[in-house]
This record gives structure tokens, C-alpha cells and sequence, in this order.
């Protein structure tokens, strides 16, 4: 009696939990993708995960979702919860995309894997019952697995291709801005000296920081930096080997 008091019990924690675990996980999976896009629209990079907040939370609510779907009796889940339970499967890869250029975090790529798995999880624990998102799911996930795979690893040969050195960093004199000459060595390729642009100030997101997208101002031969003439006449005025500059 006690046992089946019990089960019952833990069936109500799980049927209550489930719900706000599984919109919680849909709302981490999908912040940094519409942050990053949207920041990206009006003119803001990501530019740190110092502290990868975002990520961590995700696999931590995942894994609640996991644990709660686990405690509800399979012929007790809804059909629109479990629909929703394995769309997750096939954001979590699309997510992952979002997240190429800090696979290399240990802590990130961890994170993401955890929320892999448990959206695997979920659809094992909701499968058959609705039969016809489950399958989807599996299609879908079927489907994307080999393209973010190979949009990972693109990714990832792009940040290691070449070797890009900031040398020298120029503030403006009323610190607004700040100009970068960056050695770009790209092995047998060759390379370039690059001098980009940015305003010298980054906003607090809270999961990550963002700042103004660097404007390229000027290319020049590989090893130019070392002789380069570049200072700043005004607070807006960028010279560069007798070339000028005027920021927007």
C-alpha cells in the first residue's frame, strides 16, 4: 500500500514538474540562438563566455525534464507534452550550430552533449505516445545530424586555418574607439596585415557579453605591421600610412 501511495505520489511530482522543466529547456535552448541573431541584425557580436551560464543551465534543466518524464507513468503523458518533449531532440542539434565557436570550452561542449542525451532521453521515455512526433523527431534529428557535424567541424577548421595576432592596438584620443593591426599568417598561403575598427566599450548580457562588429579598414602585405604609420589625427580620424579613416 505504501508502495503504490508512493508511486502515485511521485507520478503527481513528476506530471506537475515535467511541463515547467521541458518550456524551460525550450527557453535556454532557444535565448542564445535569437540573442545572437538578433545581435548580429543590429550590428553586435558575441564576444565571451567567461562564464558559460547559458549552456549549463540548459543541461541542468534538460536533465530535470529527464528526471520528472521519468517519475510520470508512460500512460499518464500527455500527447502535447510528449510532442514537445521530442522536438527537443532536433533543437538541441540545431542549438549546438549556434554554439561553434566555443566547442572548444570544455565546460560548453559538456553541456551541450548533456542536453543531447537527455533530449534522447525524453524521446525513449515519450515514445509511442504520440507516434507521429516521435517519428518526426527521429527523421529530423536523422537529418540534421551529419549537417551540424560537418557545420561544426567547418567551423572549427576556420578559427584553427591560419593564425590571426593582434600586434598592436591604437585607442582614440578620447577612447571611443580602438584600431587593431592584426598579423594574419595563413602558413604556405601567405597572409596579410589587417586593420580593423570597433568601439572600445562591450554590454553585459548577462549570459555572455556583446560589442559593436569590428569594421576592416585597411589590408596591407604580410609583415607590414612591422613598419606601419598608424595613429589617430582626432577622436574620429584614423590614419594608416598616409591613408584616412573617418568613423561613422
Amino acid at each position: 500500500m505504501q508502495n503504490v501511495t508512493g508511486s502515485h505520489r511521485s507520478d503527481g511530482i513528476g506530471r506537475k514538474l515535467l511541463p515547467v522543466f521541458v518550456a524551460l529547456t525550450y527557453f535556454f535552448i532557444i535565448a542564445f540562438p535569437v540573442c545572437k541573431i538578433a545581435a548580429s541584425f543590429f550590428g553586435f557580436e558575441v564576444v565571451t563566455t567567461k562564464t558559460p551560464l547559458l549552456p549549463v543551465l540548459t543541461a541542468a534543466v534538460s536533465v530535470c525534464a529527464v528526471v520528472s518524464a521519468a517519475l510520470v507513468d508512460r500512460g499518464r503523458l500527455g500527447r502535447g507534452l510528449c510532442a514537445a518533449s521530442s522536438l527537443l531532440l532536433p533543437m538541441s542539434l540545431l542549438n549546438a550550430v549556434f554554439y561553434t565557436p566555443f566547442v572548444g570550452h570544455i565546460v560548453v561542449s559538456l553541456s551541450l552533449l548533456i542536453c543531447f542525451g537527455c533530449s534522447i532521453a525524453l524521446l525513449v521515455l515519450c515514445y509511442g505516445v504520440n507516434m507521429m512526433m516521435s517519428v518526426t523527431s527521429i527523421v529530423a534529428a536523422a537529418l540534421l545530424t551529419p549537417i551540424v557535424i560537418v557545420w561544426v567541424l567547418i567551423g572549427q577548421l576556420a578559427v584553427n586555418f591560419g593564425f590571426n595576432t593582434v600586434v598592436k592596438t591604437v585607442r582614440s584620443p578620447d577612447g571611443a574607439y580602438v584600431a587593431e593591426v592584426i598579423d594574419s599568417d595563413q602558413g604556405a598561403l601567405g597572409g596579410d596585415t589587417i586593420v580593423t575598427v570597433r568601439e572600445n566599450k562591450t554590454y553585459n548580457a548577462f549570459f555572455f557579453e556583446l560589442r559593436k562588429k569590428s569594421e576592416r579598414v585597411y589590408t596591407g602585405e604580410w609583415g607590414e605591421y612591422v613598419n606601419m604609420n598608424i595613429y589617430w589625427r582626432d577622436g574620429r580620424t584614423l590614419i594608416v600610412n598616409s591613408n584616412t579613416y573617418t568613423m561613422k
